[in-house]
Protein backbone atom coordinates (compact mmCIF):
# COMPACT_ATOMS: atom_id res chain seq x y z
CA UNK A 1 0.00 0.00 0.00
CA UNK A 2 0.98 3.30 -1.05
CA UNK A 3 1.59 6.14 1.62
CA UNK A 4 0.69 9.35 1.09
CA UNK A 5 3.63 12.37 1.55
CA UNK A 6 1.37 13.51 4.85
CA UNK A 7 1.75 10.12 6.25
CA UNK A 8 5.20 9.60 5.99
CA UNK A 9 6.37 13.11 7.02
CA UNK A 10 8.13 13.74 3.38
CA UNK A 11 7.02 16.83 1.54
CA UNK A 12 5.13 15.76 -1.73
CA UNK A 13 7.42 16.78 -5.14
CA UNK A 14 6.66 20.36 -5.91
CA UNK A 15 4.59 20.64 -9.02
CA UNK A 16 6.71 21.73 -12.64
CA UNK A 17 5.73 26.23 -13.21
CA UNK A 18 6.52 28.11 -15.49
CA UNK A 19 5.19 31.68 -14.43
CA UNK A 20 3.87 34.27 -17.41
CA UNK A 21 3.04 37.86 -17.47
CA UNK A 22 -0.46 36.82 -17.13
CA UNK A 23 -0.21 33.87 -14.82
CA UNK A 24 1.13 30.80 -15.31
CA UNK A 25 1.47 27.46 -16.95
CA UNK A 26 1.49 24.16 -14.85
CA UNK A 27 2.30 20.63 -15.82
CA UNK A 28 -0.64 18.24 -15.35
CA UNK A 29 -0.87 14.40 -14.80
CA UNK A 30 -4.92 13.90 -16.24
CA UNK A 31 -6.36 10.12 -15.03
CA UNK A 32 -9.74 10.04 -17.18
CA UNK A 33 -12.13 7.40 -16.24
CA UNK A 34 -12.02 7.88 -12.51
CA UNK A 35 -14.60 7.91 -10.41
CA UNK A 36 -14.93 11.17 -9.74
CA UNK A 37 -13.55 14.62 -11.38
CA UNK A 38 -10.80 15.93 -8.68
CA UNK A 39 -7.57 17.94 -8.35
CA UNK A 40 -4.98 16.77 -5.69
CA UNK A 41 -1.87 15.67 -5.13
CA UNK A 42 1.45 14.75 -7.61
CA UNK A 43 2.85 12.24 -9.90
CA UNK A 44 6.47 12.86 -10.95
CA UNK A 45 6.70 16.54 -10.75
CA UNK A 46 2.96 17.01 -12.34
CA UNK A 47 -0.13 18.13 -10.50
CA UNK A 48 -2.47 14.77 -10.42
CA UNK A 49 -5.69 15.86 -11.90
CA UNK A 50 -8.98 13.01 -12.42
CA UNK A 51 -11.96 13.26 -14.26
CA UNK A 52 -15.09 11.00 -15.09
CA UNK A 53 -14.86 11.30 -19.13
CA UNK A 54 -13.40 8.98 -21.25
CA UNK A 55 -10.41 10.24 -23.40
CA UNK A 56 -12.35 10.17 -26.94
CA UNK A 57 -13.38 13.47 -29.19
CA UNK A 58 -11.40 15.50 -26.64
CA UNK A 59 -14.17 15.10 -23.71
CA UNK A 60 -11.22 14.75 -21.44
CA UNK A 61 -8.83 17.25 -22.36
CA UNK A 62 -11.92 19.67 -21.86
CA UNK A 63 -13.18 17.73 -18.55
CA UNK A 64 -9.77 18.65 -17.41
CA UNK A 65 -9.84 22.38 -18.56
CA UNK A 66 -13.33 22.92 -16.13
CA UNK A 67 -12.11 20.98 -13.34
CA UNK A 68 -8.57 22.74 -13.22
CA UNK A 69 -10.86 25.75 -13.42
CA UNK A 70 -13.44 24.94 -10.50
CA UNK A 71 -10.26 23.53 -8.01
CA UNK A 72 -8.23 27.09 -8.67
CA UNK A 73 -11.26 29.50 -8.48
CA UNK A 74 -10.61 31.25 -11.70
CA UNK A 75 -12.69 31.03 -15.19
CA UNK A 76 -13.40 28.34 -17.31
CA UNK A 77 -12.25 30.65 -20.44
CA UNK A 78 -8.80 31.09 -17.92
CA UNK A 79 -7.56 27.60 -18.38
CA UNK A 80 -5.94 26.53 -21.93
CA UNK A 81 -4.44 23.26 -23.52
CA UNK A 82 -1.05 24.04 -24.27
CA UNK A 83 0.62 20.46 -25.25
CA UNK A 84 -0.54 17.03 -24.22
CA UNK A 85 -3.38 17.11 -26.41
CA UNK A 86 -2.98 13.15 -26.77
CA UNK A 87 -1.05 12.42 -23.75
CA UNK A 88 -1.53 11.90 -20.00
CA UNK A 89 1.04 14.29 -18.97
CA UNK A 90 0.15 18.00 -20.18
CA UNK A 91 0.87 21.68 -19.69
CA UNK A 92 -1.70 24.10 -19.73
CA UNK A 93 -1.81 27.85 -19.24
CA UNK A 94 -3.96 29.52 -16.40
CA UNK A 95 -4.61 33.21 -16.50
CA UNK A 96 -4.70 35.01 -13.17
CA UNK A 97 -2.61 36.62 -10.24
CA UNK A 98 0.98 34.39 -10.55
CA UNK A 99 1.13 34.28 -7.18
CA UNK A 100 -1.74 33.45 -5.86
CA UNK A 101 -1.96 30.86 -8.65
CA UNK A 102 1.10 29.49 -7.25
CA UNK A 103 0.12 29.06 -3.96
CA UNK A 104 -3.05 27.30 -4.85
CA UNK A 105 -1.08 24.76 -6.27
CA UNK A 106 0.83 23.88 -3.70
CA UNK A 107 -2.21 23.62 -1.69
CA UNK A 108 -3.52 20.94 -4.58
CA UNK A 109 -0.44 19.00 -4.12
CA UNK A 110 -0.82 18.36 -0.66
CA UNK A 111 -4.72 17.75 -0.86
CA UNK A 112 -7.03 16.68 -2.67
CA UNK A 113 -10.26 18.26 -3.85
CA UNK A 114 -13.06 17.28 -5.28
CA UNK A 115 -15.29 19.42 -7.88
Amino acid sequence: MQRRPSETGAEPPAVELRRRADGLELRLHLRPRSGKDCVGGTHGGALQVRVRAAPSGGAANAALCRVVALALGVRPASVGLVSGHKSRTKWVSVRGDPDTLAREIALLARSERVV
